[in-house]
């Protein structure tokens, strides 16, 4: 295996980051990983138990801590809470980084996730700007989400930002800020790629995910059929991404010397929310809502609890931005021979699978979809 060079990454525990670390160890890369202690676990003890969780069935573990230097910190810190002898080491040494690191909830009050997802960034920057200047830093990658398109409808590529957006939760509005903040670091000089992935779901073959969220939230109150009737409208498409794939589009684009540039991580086509919740109702034998889109739909006919449960998911399920990504796709197709695969009922039962195997789901067993049939997707 080839030393391909030296990667300071954030956000090495979570989803996307866990992942991500297996990608550039299989390349080659030694890693360096900000992480954050906690009152009963130590940085390493908590590194540890991400990657056993991810890797136990598939790596050598002692490989893994052989080529991963755990570095104990805390990114809302100045300084990212590094000892400076660590700093002037990192400072040295990294050739890339890599910033993963974020609240991904979608109801956390605005200044509390605002620490970690703008004053963290800046905090990152800063000290890449150091990496840059005193080191031998090559580029570093911010991991955005195209979600900060917000409630804007129509078209969304890579060349957008500010469209005059709102925003339907404080994840969506700090991303974009945090962008903006990216910007002006890329406008003093510092060479900042910025990649947008879409929404990530469980690997494509074994369905495997360290965190449920976003659509998985949803789907665990409709298979339980707690709604009548439900905010959706089966026409608009949701770009689903599993993580395998999106954490090969983003290792293969650390390659890129294009320059600061922005890239959308999407399956091309996405996937209609009909289609989504069929092979859902027919995995996990549920009987489906009747789906109304938002706009048409009657909100006072839900009881309070089926507010709460669906509040923070409506405006996913009536999404009006359509994702482009002509870009990326063609610099991953033309000079890396990379393609996404077409999310299909194959690779969504496998995520399906997934859920059941953990018990985060269960198949009802009996009756369920086919008893339901399509006049549960009549609207009003």
């Amino acid at each position: 295996m080839t030393h391909n060079g030296h990667i300071f990454l954030t956000g090495a525990t979570g989803s996307l980051g866990s992942f991500l670390l297996k990608e550039l160890l299989d390349k080659g890369y030694r890693l360096s990983v900000l992480v954050r202690g906690r009152q009963r676990l130590s940085a390493a003890d908590r590194f540890r138990a991400a990657v056993e969780f991810v890797y136990r069935d598939e790596w050598d573990l002692d490989f893994i801590f052989d080529r991963v230097t755990v570095v104990e910190g805390e990114i809302t810190q100045p300084g990212l809470g590094i000892p400076p002898t660590e700093m002037e080491r990192l400072v040295a040494e990294t050739d890339i980084m890599i910033h993963s690191a974020a609240l991904a909830g979608l109801n956390f009050p605005l200044e509390f996730i605002r620490m970690v997802n703008v004053e963290g960034t800046r905090n990152v920057m800063e000290m890449a700007s150091q990496c840059h200047q005193f080191g031998r830093l090559r580029h570093i990658h911010h991991i955005s989400t195209m979600y900060i398109a917000g409630d804007h409808r129509g078209d969304f590529d890579e060349t957008m930002l500010d469209v005059g957006q709102g925003f339907h939760n404080t994840y969506e509005q700090t991303k974009f800020e945090a962008e903006h903040l990216v910007r002006d670091y890329q406008a003093q000089g510092l060479p900042v790629k910025i990649l947008r992935p879409s929404m990530v779901m469980g690997d494509s073959c074994t369905g495997r995910i360290n965190s449920f969220r976003l659509f998985y939230h949803p789907l665990h109150y409709l298979a339980r059929e707690l709604f009548e009737v439900f905010p959706c409208d089966l026409d608009c498409r949701q770009n689903l991404i599993n993580i395998d794939v999106a954490v090969r589009a983003i290792s293969t684009l650390l390659t890129d010397d294009s320059g600061n540039d922005v890239y959308h991580i999407m399956t091309p086509e996405g996937i209609r929310l009909r289609e989504f919740l069929n092979m859902a109702a027919r995995y996990f034998e549920f009987r489906l809502p009747r789906c109304v889109p938002s706009d048409k739909f009657d909100f006072s006919r839900l009881t309070p609890v089926q507010k709460g449960l669906c509040a923070e998911h409506v405006p996913y399920f009536n999404y009006r931005a359509c994702f482009q990504a002509g870009k990326t796709e063609k610099l991953l197709q033309s000079h890396y021979d990379f393609h996404y695969p077409v999310v299909n009922e194959e690779i969504l039962r496998a995520v399906f699978r997934y859920c059941v195997e953990t018990g985060f789901l269960k198949r009802r067993g009996g009756g369920g979809y086919d008893d339901c049939a399509e006049r549960y997707f009549d609207a009003d």
